[in-house]
């Protein structure tokens, strides 16, 4: 009998779920661009003048979702290359849509804009290909000559998004 109870014992912590702490660490979020908008915001009617030496000024906090801090996410968008070394990307912006645009001219809020750092360099052949990125969202501001973003993709990887 204490064989079986053993045995028992043994099946029933082997097939117990881990915490839910550690399942939702490892779960990777599948966004939309609607899910880095917060549910009540509404745009500004005009967005503040750069200063003048043509730096944007801070990203209002309330447009910004703070509970996807540091969340494993994987999201789609056209790459907008801001950092290239040796024919290879290295940073980008990943953006929901290409408008045509001039540079410093912004056609994307800042929670529309992710600036995505890669693990490891990839091609860039065809600009107008969209992408997945993934990696750890950071609620995060980064300057870029189309503005300033809401978000920082770290440690991230991308892939081509296949239809």
């Amino acid at each position: 009998m204490t064989k079986f109870l053993m045995a028992l014992s043994i099946i029933l912590i082997l097939l117990t779920p881990q915490s839910n702490a550690s399942q939702e660490t490892k779960k990777v979020i599948a966004l939309e661009w609607q899910n880095l908008v917060p549910q009540n915001w509404q745009p500004p009617i005009l967005e503040p003048a750069p200063d003048a030496h043509g730096h944007q000024h801070a990203v209002d906090k309330a447009a910004l979702v703070a509970t996807l801090h540091q969340k494993p996410v994987m999201i789609p968008g056209y790459m907008i290359p801001t950092k290239v070394e040796n024919q290879k990307v290295v940073e980008f912006l990943l953006v929901p849509f290409l408008a045509q645009h001039i540079k410093k001219h912004m056609h994307h809020h800042a929670n529309q804009m992710v600036y995505v750092k890669l693990k490891k360099p990839i091609d860039f052949i065809n600009p107008m290909q969209p992408y997945w990125a993934m990696g750890q969202l950071l609620v995060s501001s980064h300057e870029t000559d189309e503005g300033l973003t809401g978000y920082t993709l770290s440690e991230a990887s991308a892939e081509v998004y296949k239809f």
